[in-house]
């Protein structure tokens, strides 16, 4: 039954809506998802669910990576990834009793904040309160309250120190999964890019991907949410990609290596939107445990969105400060979110 659930959920994460602007790459989320599909076998929230429910335990740390764009056209960031994030924390915690733990660009640390706590997540800064300030660097033990309830993590902008950061980031936590959702990830060169093939500058991102990375030499989960090839965890499709995308192979920065991105995950959900993609993770886990309130509902959903928005995120499309992902509405938001609850609340129902 969890493996028809999950038929279910992909399928409607897949559908895509986004607007048919210009330099956007459009009906490719089929020939992606199908991709990665065939790598893995089994539905694709369904496997990152399973191997969620295999790998975390109470009080168990979980990290998550988001930031795409650049400041030059989304200064803190757009709105797909960081409402992911807060679902897909949200339901860990709930549903398993994870320690949620946020990585991203200090710039667009304010926007996936004010999102967690929209969903009623307390997760700390790092300094004991759970509002305003930087992200902690953070040592943290057990004992400690912010350590207790998952915070924020500061991580370097740029190459400089981000491997250093990563290995301590580990040796603190020891997480049993590393999950990604809409975060850009270098090419084969070390160049990151949007999917319309454009560079966008090294020293404006954070190389959270080497958490990935060492994440999977220490045997830890890891798994990549994703829509469009340049985000982490797309290397496991590598190839495809550049197949797929018009962009893939030869991008149109002086690079020249492709928007695809190197860096693989051991699950990657492909989605028509990424946080439909962490949707529907938290939908199977919902499944799973029993516990359809896990997914959380359409006033949730507009409170997240409105709040990631009124902190400075912008629509990815657009490229302007509006109540919409990927050029889909608050109300297409609110709809999947319900559509998502009823798949997971009719699959529960047994009548007698």
């Amino acid at each position: 039954m969890p493996q028809i659930i999950g038929e279910y959920v992909d399928r409607l994460c897949t559908v895509e809506m986004e607007l048919n602007l210009k330099g956007r790459p459009r009906d490719k989320t089929r020939l992606l998802y199908d991709s990665a599909r065939a790598k893995q076998k089994h539905p694709l929230t369904y496997l990152a669910a399973k191997r969620l429910t295999e790998a975390v335990g109470k009080d168990d740390s979980v990290i998550f990576l988001t930031g795409a764009g650049a400041p030059s056209f989304l200064p803190k960031g757009e709105t797909d990834g960081p409402l992911g994030v807060a679902s897909l924390a949200r339901a860990l915690k709930l549903g398993l009793g994870a320690r949620p733990f946020v990585i991203t660009e200090e710039r667009c640390a304010g926007p996936a904040r004010a999102t967690c706590q929209a969903t009623g997540l307390d997760i700390s800064d790092g300094s004991g309160s759970s509002r305003a300030g930087r992200p902690a660097r953070g040592t943290f033990k057990r004992k400690d309250h912010a350590a207790q309830r998952g915070c924020f993590l500061d991580f370097p902008q740029g190459p400089q120190g981000a491997l250093e950061r990563s290995i301590e980031i580990l040796d603190q936590l020891s997480p049993k999964a590393v999950i990604a959702v809409e975060k850009t990830g270098p090419n084969d060169k070390g160049v990151f890019h949007t999917v319309r093939g454009l560079e966008v500058k090294s020293q404006t991102q954070a190389h959270a991907y080497h958490l990935i990375e060492q994440a999977a030499r220490r045997g830890i989960l890891t798994i990549g949410i994703a829509d469009g090839g340049n985000e982490l965890g797309c290397g496991l499709i590598k190839e495809d990609v550049k197949r797929i995308l018009k962009w893939g192979r030869v991008c149109q920065c002086p690079c020249r290596g492709g928007v695809a991105t190197r860096v693989a995950a051991d699950v990657l959900v492909l989605a028509a939107i990424s946080n439909w993609g962490a949707y529907g993770v938290a939908a199977c886990l919902a499944f799973m445990l029993g516990n359809v309130d896990l997914v959380q509902d359409a006033p949730m959903e507009r409170k997240m969105l409105k709040a990631c928005v009124a902190t400075g995120c912008f629509d990815g499309v657009y490229e302007a400060q509006v109540e919409s992902v990927d050029a889909t509405s608050m109300d297409v938001q609110a709809s999947l979110v319900t559509m998502l609850r009823a798949i997971v609340e009719n699959g529960l129902t047994r009548i007698k």
